[in-house]
């Protein structure tokens, strides 16, 4: 009875000096009150953005608490397992690590283990001892970790742990949970698990690339990892399909030029001479600008004079690259084409590519006209430019 009482007072206590703070507030002008509102808002809302960040702080802090100490006492057992000659079994992984299976790692510390593996595995990349990393995989009981991640985790978690199975995935068996996420309609995690699939794969990943979808949704990070996958296959002597034969399938713009970029990239010298015929048949800018860069890069100057014969009427693109063709693979036949060139150049990018090829021909002998006596008015800061450039 008393405890109510005592409630009842205090309420009663705190609601009159409340009214009385609103009747004295409403007492005041009304700029005062909006003022006032509004300055009490604003300290309430620095106030929660004070509360945020330190719970952002305090989060962080804890999360690096966590990576400083599995670095520091895994990273070099993890290293030295992986560089093991000798096949370890579980048992000696885990003694070795020092890992207690009875007592397992958290989520987030799995988390963060993940990406410490992941880093080891990488900076041993050729020295690696498959079984070894196996063997930790097993012993840290990874697979029932990765597939309740896949399948529960928040969308940053699911790409992360995706991402890292590119690099880890020979040691487990998580194909069925990559391909559903190789299903889902959240167009960047499909391609990180489609990504991480055809890692190992490239047939796969030559599918997708030659695909609408990708025709759909390319960006760079696209072409980056495809040439990656593509990078890895060749330096392993892992085997994969001719490219010219994607390139020849039915017409994909975007697929094309990144096929035939790829053979340069690759290295991939003996197929100069069928980009003819596709140059010859192809109308898209961006797949003749590809063509042409392969041909200057390999110095085929079997191509020379098709460049020559077909550069009027293409873009200005393919024109600039044709013009850096030319002066690249340096034949010196071509004096008079340049010349032309520059004198019928009404694009800017276009004027500085020719005149950068008539020095380039001038500096080896090869021009057989003046160069001081072709500048067209308004060029004069160009050529003395690239007079002293060089």
């Amino acid at each position: 009875m008393n405890l109510e009482y005592y409630i009842s007072y205090l309420w009663g206590y705190i609601s009159t000096y409340a009214l009385h703070l609103i009747n004295v507030f409403t007492e005041y002008p009304l700029i005062v009150r909006i003022c006032s509102i509004g300055v009490t808002l604003f300290a309430l809302a620095a106030l929660v953005v004070f509360c945020l960040l330190i719970k952002l702080y305090r989060k962080r802090h804890k999360e690096y608490k966590i990576i400083n100490n599995l670095d520091s006492k895994y990273r070099e057992p993890l290293r030295n397992i992986i560089l093991d000659e000798d096949n370890l079994s579980v048992y000696e992984v885990s003694r070795l690590m020092k890992y207690n299976r009875s007592e397992p790692f958290s989520k987030r510390e799995f988390r963060w283990f993940t990406r410490l593996l992941r880093d080891v595995r990488l900076e041993c990349e050729d020295k690696a001892n498959e079984n070894n990393v196996n063997s930790i995989m097993r012993a840290i009981d990874f697979d029932t970790y990765a597939a309740y991640t896949l399948k529960h985790a928040s969308m940053d978690g699911k790409m992360r742990l995706t991402r890292s199975l590119r690099f880890l995935g020979n040691h487990i068996k998580m194909d069925e949970a990559i391909a559903k996420l190789r299903k889902s309609k959240v167009v960047v995690l499909k391609k990180t698990a489609l990504f991480t699939y055809a890692w190992n794969n490239p047939n796969e990943a030559l599918k997708y690339f030659d695909s609408d979808e990708f025709e759909k949704y390319c960006c760079l990070y696209d072409m980056m990892i495809f040439h990656d996958i593509m990078k890895r296959n060749a330096t392993r002597g892992y085997s994969f399909p001719d490219l010219l034969n994607w390139i020849n399938i039915p017409e994909r713009k975007k697929s094309k030029a990144l096929f035939v970029r790829e053979m340069r990239y690759l290295g991939i010298s003996d197929k100069c001479d069928a980009l003819i015929q596709i140059y010859k048949e192809s109308k898209d800018a961006v797949m003749n600008k590809e063509i042409v860069t392969n041909w200057g890069f390999f110095k085929f100057q079997d191509a020379e004079q098709l460049m020559v014969d077909t550069y009027s009427y293409q873009e200005e693109v393919v024109q600039c690259a044709i013009l850096e063709a030319i002066r690249t693979i340096m034949s010196g036949k071509f004096s008079d084409f340049l010349h032309s060139a520059y004198m019928d150049a009404t694009d800017y990018n276009v004027k500085i590519e020719s005149i950068k090829s008539l020095f380039a021909y001038h500096r080896q002998g090869c021009l057989n006209i003046d160069i001081e006596k072709i500048v067209k008015p308004g060029d004069e800061n160009l050529f003395k430019y690239f007079r002293e450039v060089e």
